[in-house]
Protein backbone atom coordinates (compact mmCIF):
# COMPACT_ATOMS: atom_id res chain seq x y z
CA UNK A 1 0.00 0.00 0.00
CA UNK A 2 2.64 2.29 0.92
CA UNK A 3 4.69 1.82 -2.85
CA UNK A 4 1.20 2.16 -4.22
CA UNK A 5 0.65 6.00 -2.40
CA UNK A 6 4.52 6.97 -3.10
CA UNK A 7 3.68 6.26 -7.19
CA UNK A 8 0.96 8.80 -6.85
CA UNK A 9 2.97 11.59 -5.36
CA UNK A 10 5.76 10.89 -7.82
CA UNK A 11 2.89 11.23 -10.33
CA UNK A 12 1.74 14.77 -9.18
CA UNK A 13 4.73 16.02 -8.73
CA UNK A 14 6.50 15.10 -12.44
CA UNK A 15 3.33 16.50 -13.58
CA UNK A 16 2.96 19.96 -11.79
CA UNK A 17 6.64 20.18 -12.88
CA UNK A 18 5.11 18.98 -16.46
CA UNK A 19 2.68 21.78 -16.28
CA UNK A 20 4.94 24.57 -15.31
CA UNK A 21 7.36 23.78 -18.08
CA UNK A 22 4.78 24.52 -20.86
CA UNK A 23 3.55 27.33 -18.84
CA UNK A 24 6.96 29.05 -18.86
CA UNK A 25 7.17 28.05 -22.56
CA UNK A 26 4.14 29.56 -23.23
CA UNK A 27 4.54 33.55 -21.62
CA UNK A 28 8.22 33.49 -23.42
CA UNK A 29 6.50 32.44 -26.85
CA UNK A 30 3.99 35.55 -26.20
CA UNK A 31 6.48 37.90 -24.96
CA UNK A 32 8.79 37.33 -28.48
CA UNK A 33 6.02 37.25 -30.33
CA UNK A 34 4.46 40.33 -29.01
CA UNK A 35 1.17 39.05 -28.44
CA UNK A 36 0.23 40.13 -24.54
CA UNK A 37 -2.01 42.89 -24.29
CA UNK A 38 0.19 45.95 -23.60
CA UNK A 39 -1.92 46.80 -20.32
CA UNK A 40 -0.71 43.75 -18.74
CA UNK A 41 1.64 44.66 -15.70
CA UNK A 42 3.70 42.67 -13.41
CA UNK A 43 5.46 38.81 -14.42
CA UNK A 44 7.15 40.82 -17.52
CA UNK A 45 10.30 41.85 -18.04
CA UNK A 46 10.44 45.90 -17.76
CA UNK A 47 6.95 46.05 -16.24
CA UNK A 48 6.40 46.01 -12.70
CA UNK A 49 3.01 45.73 -10.82
CA UNK A 50 3.13 49.09 -9.22
CA UNK A 51 3.52 50.49 -12.90
CA UNK A 52 -0.35 51.00 -12.67
CA UNK A 53 -1.18 52.47 -9.72
CA UNK A 54 2.07 54.92 -10.38
CA UNK A 55 0.62 56.07 -13.58
CA UNK A 56 -2.91 56.27 -12.00
CA UNK A 57 -1.94 58.73 -9.31
CA UNK A 58 0.12 60.74 -11.77
CA UNK A 59 -3.59 61.10 -13.64
CA UNK A 60 -4.96 62.25 -10.70
CA UNK A 61 -1.87 64.83 -9.47
CA UNK A 62 -1.89 66.41 -12.71
CA UNK A 63 -5.60 66.66 -13.24
CA UNK A 64 -5.43 68.05 -9.47
CA UNK A 65 -2.36 70.61 -10.71
CA UNK A 66 -3.75 71.84 -13.54
CA UNK A 67 -7.73 72.51 -12.03
CA UNK A 68 -8.99 70.36 -15.15
CA UNK A 69 -11.47 67.19 -14.52
CA UNK A 70 -10.86 63.60 -14.57
CA UNK A 71 -13.30 61.30 -15.39
CA UNK A 72 -11.63 57.74 -14.60
CA UNK A 73 -13.34 54.13 -15.88
CA UNK A 74 -12.60 50.89 -13.63
CA UNK A 75 -14.25 47.86 -15.81
CA UNK A 76 -13.05 45.32 -13.73
CA UNK A 77 -14.82 42.51 -13.98
CA UNK A 78 -13.39 39.55 -11.85
CA UNK A 79 -15.42 39.86 -8.83
CA UNK A 80 -18.86 39.48 -10.68
CA UNK A 81 -18.07 36.45 -11.14
CA UNK A 82 -18.65 35.95 -7.14
CA UNK A 83 -22.33 36.77 -7.57
CA UNK A 84 -23.39 34.54 -10.24
CA UNK A 85 -25.57 31.62 -8.58
CA UNK A 86 -24.00 28.43 -9.87
CA UNK A 87 -27.13 26.41 -10.52
CA UNK A 88 -28.24 29.36 -12.63
CA UNK A 89 -25.03 29.33 -14.42
CA UNK A 90 -25.26 25.39 -15.08
CA UNK A 91 -28.76 25.93 -16.79
CA UNK A 92 -27.36 29.09 -18.67
CA UNK A 93 -24.36 26.80 -19.73
CA UNK A 94 -26.14 23.88 -20.96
Amino acid sequence: KIHRLRVIHLYEADYTILLAVKWRQLVHHVIDNNLMNPSQYGSMPGREALTPAFLEELQWEISRSSRRSLLRNDFDATSCYDRIIPSLANLIAR
